[in-house]
């Protein structure tokens, strides 16, 4: 998901569906101020030791390394660690994983750019392969050949979403900050649906775009032209603060390219709505009218805050960076002085997941207001939430 969120996968409908077993999402609605605390139907505590995580996101070894130079994450800046985990000790967090969860469970591989390292990645996706686990990727494209494509079908990846962030060239090219690197994701995406074809494999191929001013306006036609490449689904993401940050004049592409003026907003949200309603009823598009409320409410305010407490990340997710630190959600750096709750070269993911810290920071974390706890793969589903720029 890889922001404030730090993730890649904000509000996607099917995988919140196959991950919870939801019928349908729960709906947001905003009020009108003054703001109205959301009643809240308490069913019973959660248990760790009842309730084993859902999801898992682990960072391959090549995490911290780009081979783009995207304006809206820095991660490309970054240099390789010399204490990241290996690829053996990632594929016996998987197998933990795979022992912990009692059954159904999803493994996320986040970056940087997971195609840098293909006998890391491969070992991974194998082993949750093996272990009946579902496999999600983002990729941009740049390393997938027809040989590689072949390979991720294979692999036992189940996901692959590309980013790409406009049908036109210059647009795409401008955000990720590469010449020529269109037709490199572009053609990737292709080649993976052939690939998914020839094999007759279910794996889902997905295009992710960044929502920003320059895209806005033409959204539509950006999903008709993703629909025309044979991608299975669509997910659109409001531009958020720049992942890594390592510009010392601040956030410069944010503060560029967010909706900053009243006129701005209003057209923002204007053909946000527009390309959500139209695709309500069209399994391509992840967003739908239940993420309204929250994509409304953040291009008023990126900064808001929810009404209640309606975040159930602490419930579901470990996330397991490139040392082998654990969290239990992609903002902790914003709640915690410490986010990791352990690191698995010290404990077992089950050690880690019941343990005295992460139960304590359950405790605060019941009580987090931050507006990505809202999108619809955090937020609870016996809460009914307010969404407020309170």
């Amino acid at each position: 998901m890889f922001s404030a969120l730090r993730t890649p996968f904000e509000s996607v409908r099917n995988v919140v569906r196959r991950l919870r077993g939801d019928v349908e999402p729960p709906r947001v609605v905003v009020e009108e101020a003054p703001v109205v605390a959301a009643p809240v139907v308490v069913e019973e505590e959660f248990d760790p030791a009842r309730v084993p995580p859902t999801v898992l996101f682990l960072t391959t070894s090549m995490g911290n390394l780009c081979n783009f130079r995207c304006k809206h994450c820095h991660i490309w800046m970054n240099e390789d660690s010399r204490n990241e985990l290996t690829t053996e000790k990632r594929v016996d967090v998987i197998e933990q994983f795979a022992t912990a969860i009692r059954g159904r469970g999803t493994v996320i591989l986040a970056g940087g750019e997971v195609t840098m390292d293909l006998d890391e990645l491969f070992a991974i996706a194998g082993a949750c392969r093996d272990h009946a686990l579902q496999c999600y990727m983002t990729t941009n494209g740049s390393a997938v050949t027809p040989e590689v494509a072949d390979q991720i079908v294979a692999s036992g990846i189940t996901w692959v979403t590309v980013s790409l962030d406009s049908h036109r060239p210059e647009i795409h090219e401008y955000t990720r900050g590469m010449r020529g690197c269109f037709e490199q994701t572009v053609n990737a995406i292709r080649l993976l649906v052939d690939a998914r074809t020839r094999a007759g494999v279910s794996m889902t191929v997905a295009a992710s775009c960044v929502v920003f001013d320059q895209n806005v306006d033409e959204l539509e036609d950006y999903v008709e032209y993703c629909r025309a490449l044979g991608v299975d689904a669509v997910d659109l993401q409001l531009l958020s603060r720049t992942f890594s940050n390592q510009n010392p004049k601040g956030d410069t592409f944010f503060e560029n390219h967010f909706w900053w003026t009243a006129d701005a907003k209003e057209n923002a949200k204007k053909k946000v709505e527009s390309v959500v309603n139209r695709y309500a009823d069209d399994p391509l598009v992840l967003k739908n009218p239940d993420d309204l409320p929250w994509m409304l409410s953040y291009i008023d305010d990126p900064d808001f805050r929810t009404s209640a407490a309606v975040c159930a990340s602490h419930e579901r997710n470990l996330v397991v960076d490139t040392t082998g630190a654990v969290s239990l959600c992609f903002s902790a750096e914003m709640i915690f002085d410490e986010p990791a709750i352990g690191n698995v070269r010290d404990s077992t993911l089950a050690e880690l997941w019941v343990g005295a810290r992460a139960q304590s920071y359950r405790a605060v974390m019941n009580e987090c207001r931050l507006n990505c706890g809202a999108l619809n793969c955090h937020r609870r589903t016996n809460i009914w939430s307010a969404v407020s720029t309170n």
